[in-house]
């Protein structure tokens, strides 16, 4: 503890004394808390920054609203395969750059089975275009069906390096019926097109 000297009466004083205690002059202003202005009479400041917080904060929302609602949903990255096998018009077999044999299920389009009229001429379309050659396959939202085949669109080697989309080419040469509904494929539209020109 230090001392000091009173201003009025000169007697020695401890420091941290408020008034001395033979004379009773202040020494140190007492401190008093200062009064809680935010809560009971808010500033105009502090309301211009709350506005303009919630309008940044709107802006903001409608800025990702916007781009969510045009924004191309992410799909598993397509491959290039061979196609070692043709089954019927909707199903092939190929064989993936590490050697395993899978199973393709053609998105969107039902081909008749073997037996059922149609069968060979959707099935030799098919082979025609894919059989022993390298054709890039694109998937969907989902993968894989209820068999573990994989959900493909089948691009096949075309003339002058373009491709054949072979799923809607199947509707389009009335060869397939369409299968499912057209409401949250990645290629709904072009499919369905393609099912009215049959």
């Amino acid at each position: 503890m230090a001392l000091m000297r009173c201003p009025e009466c000169e007697k020695e004083i401890s420091s941290k004394a408020a008034a001395c205690p033979s004379c009773g002059h202040p020494i140190a202003p007492v401190k008093q808390a200062p009064p809680n202005t935010i809560w009971t009479t808010p500033s105009a400041s502090f309301g211009c920054l709350t506005v303009i917080g919630v309008i940044i904060i709107l802006i903001m929302l409608i800025m990702i609203a916007g781009l969510s609602e045009g924004a191309e949903p992410e799909y598993p990255p397509a491959i290039t395969v061979r196609c070692t096998w043709v089954i019927d018009g909707d199903t092939i077999k190929i064989r993936t750059a590490g050697g395993k044999i899978e199973s393709v299920r053609l998105i969107g389009v039902n081909t008749p089975e073997r037996g059922e009229e149609g069968f060979k001429a959707a099935r030799d379309f098919v082979i025609e275009h894919c059989h022993e050659k390298d054709v890039r396959v694109e998937f969907d939202k989902t993968e894989r069906d209820k068999y573990r085949r994989l959900l493909g669109y089948i691009f096949a080697p075309g003339q002058g390096g373009d491709e054949i989309f072979i799923n809607a080419e199947l509707l389009r040469a009335g060869l397939a019926k369409p299968y499912g509904y057209f409401s949250s494929n990645r290629y709904d539209q072009i499919l369905e097109d393609a099912a009215c020109k049959e």
